[in-house]
């Protein structure tokens, strides 16, 4: 089957700082999350860079499989690689360019993690007991380990929250509702009166905006250092990932878990409740094959 456009058909491209923004303002109006703009942002920038350096201004098919190339040529890890083929994707749409899209790598699913970087239980516990953990990253911490949310979804755990037993969250364009237990809601509650939050988002700065992810991030890494407790496993979507252990060790249930998530594949949920090589092989021990 022949394709549908000849490989050498070539189309002028100039990519100035113009193009950029209006890229921006694209993906804005497509209202995509902060974190993707961020990302697609960058990835646009790394396609300027590429296109500079092989003085390129006639793209053609053939400049799209080697911009993928050097992707694949880098030392990025595949989530990385893939990551950076949508963001290029979409920058071709934008550009009109569409028909020159390339296809994303195939990756086989890892249903073990590395046992450095395996949160569990006992280190969350450590991280809320150090002298370096405020009362407000005591809560946060418990926040993320017992809800699964996202760093940017913590802006809707609210002081009226609390009084309704859920979270409402609105976001990537779905809507879902994660349950807050009696033990969060009533540690919550008593972090917030202490803070003086009656209303609105409880994880707050001092002028009263939501905590960022980066500002988040540099706590943790500082607690996690008092902590004694390895910074390869203290990153904020690695609580989301406990979390989806945890819940699947009482219930086996995947398609609660993902709803709860908010993932739309539950191949994603497998990937977020994956455990150690050891607690596998403690398992199979448990078996009692082998005497």
């Amino acid at each position: 089957m022949h394709a549908m456009y000849p490989i050498h058909t070539t189309h002028p491209i100039h990519i100035t700082p113009a193009t950029l923004t209006a890229y921006k303002r694209f993906l804005e109006d497509d209202e995509k999350t902060p974190a993707t703009i961020d990302l697609y942002m960058r990835g646009a920038r790394k396609f300027a860079t590429f296109l500079d350096a092989h003085r390129t201004k006639a793209f053609t098919k053939h400049d799209a499989i080697l911009y993928k190339q050097s992707l694949l040529d880098s030392s990025y890890l595949p989530r990385s690689i893939n990551a950076y083929i949508a963001a290029f994707n979409s920058f071709l749409d934008f550009l009109g360019l569409g028909t020159y899209r390339v296809k994303s790598i195939k990756i086989q699913p890892n249903f073990f993690v590395d046992e450095e970087k395996l949160l569990t239980t006992y280190d969350v516990e450590k991280l809320i007991h150090s002298k370096a953990c405020s009362p407000q990253y005591r809560a946060l911490i418990q926040t993320l380990a017992a809800t699964g949310l996202r760093i940017s979804e913590l802006k809707y755990v609210t002081s009226e929250a609390l009084s309704t037993g859920y979270i409402y969250i609105n976001s990537k364009g779905k809507v879902r509702i994660v349950p807050l237990t009696q033990e969060l809601i009533s540690s919550l509650k008593t972090y917030a009166k202490h803070a003086g939050i009656k209303r609105g988002p409880i994880f707050i700065t001092k002028k009263k905006c939501p905590l960022s992810r980066s500002v988040i991030w540099k706590a943790l890494k500082r607690i996690a250092h008092t902590a004694h407790v390895s910074l390869k496993k203290v990153f904020p979507h690695n609580f989301r990932k406990l979390f989806a252990r945890n819940v699947y060790a009482l219930t086996h249930d995947i398609a609660a878990i993902a709803n709860i998530l908010g993932h739309t594949s539950v191949e994603t949920t497998r990937i977020y409740i994956a455990n150690s090589t050891k607690m596998y092989t403690k398992h199979i021990t448990r078996l009692g094959i082998i005497t």
